[in-house]
């Protein structure tokens, strides 16, 4: 009873040690090894696209920011009067135009 436990365990353990199981396990690391250096190439890739996505957003929301004060400059009398005048070349009575030529 003794021996044969003993040769099931030697041929368990040659099953083990074979080359064909030898060579499954290295392409298992293989493929654990490319898959965990993929994931890390995409997380950089990612991490990248964050930051720009992060720069836009931050740029948008001054954009934002500064058309907001317009507005409210324009919402007022003072700036509906510089508008017309930059945009429209509008005057008040009693004033002038006075247009520079460039030659």
């Amino acid at each position: 009873m003794a021996l044969r436990e003993f040769q099931e365990k030697k041929n368990v353990r040659r099953l083990i040690f074979s080359l064909p199981v030898a060579i499954l396990v290295v392409i298992l690391s293989l493929w654990a090894a490319y898959g965990t250096v993929s994931a890390v190439f995409t997380w950089r890739e990612l991490s990248k696209k964050n930051r720009e996505l992060e720069s836009k957003i931050d740029d948008i929301k001054k954009s934002k920011e500064a058309l907001e004060e317009k507005i409210k400059l324009i919402e007022t009398e003072y700036g509906v009067d510089l508008e017309a005048r930059e945009n429209f070349n509008l005057k008040k009575p009693g004033e002038q135009i006075i247009l520079f030529v460039e030659e």
